[in-house]
């Protein structure tokens, strides 16, 4: 009888045990995408992935909100990324995705691609009313779905496109989702080689 009594208290030590590690482990597993009503829990700050945001000064590629909508400017290049019906790209694990596209956050809030020199080729933000990314509280980021957009310059455009393309792809295959073109259909190979003949032939 003792070696049963002592025999099922280890069992259900040892169940206890196992079920609290167990929780503690699945909320450090960082998630990309969601439902569209998940419960946020605390995530970890943006220092623990070992990037820093840059504080350049990005007033010179200020884009409205009307410069994003379709046809209000002609010369913007722009595609989106689309969650998946029913579903949203997560606080952490986006931000996460974003840095790993070498994206960095601007004064704007919203995510950069720079070149060597410090200009900007490309910007990522949420495709919503604000637009960007609140750092300060990443967890409460639940977004349906992002746009990549350009303003060509002068000089580079050859280069800020195929950055764009590249990391428009990087992201689709990180974070699930579909590309889309700035009219929001299925972004094609056709729709890709005419937005590259109207953007190069313009600057060119």
């Amino acid at each position: 009888m003792l070696l049963l009594f002592l025999f099922f208290i280890s069992s259900v030590a040892f169940a206890f045990f196992y079920t609290r590690i167990h929780r503690k482990k699945n909320k450090r597993i960082s998630q990309t995408t969601a439902h569209v009503k998940p419960e946020n829990e605390p995530l970890s700050p943006l220092a623990d992935l070992g990037y820093e945001t840059t504080s350049r000064d990005t007033s010179a590629f200020n884009i409205t909100k009307q410069e994003l909508q379709i046809n209000s400017h002609q010369d913007l290049f722009i595609l989106y990324l689309v969650a998946a019906p029913g579903q949203v790209f997560l606080g952490y694990g986006l931000i996460q995705c974003l840095l790993t596209a070498k994206l960095r956050q601007g004064q704007q809030g919203i995510f950069h691609y720079y070149d060597e020199e410090g200009n900007i080729l490309f910007s990522v933000a949420q495709a919503n009313e604000t637009g960007d990314f609140n750092l300060d509280n990443i967890g409460s980021i639940a977004c349906q779905s992002l746009v990549l957009f350009l303003k060509p310059q002068e000089k580079n455009i050859d280069i800020a496109l195929e950055k764009l393309l590249e990391t428009a792809y990087q992201l689709a295959e990180d974070l699930g989702g579909q590309l889309q073109d700035v009219q929001h259909r299925p972004l094609t190979q056709e729709t890709l080689d005419i937005y590259k003949n109207k953007h190069l032939t313009v600057m060119n």
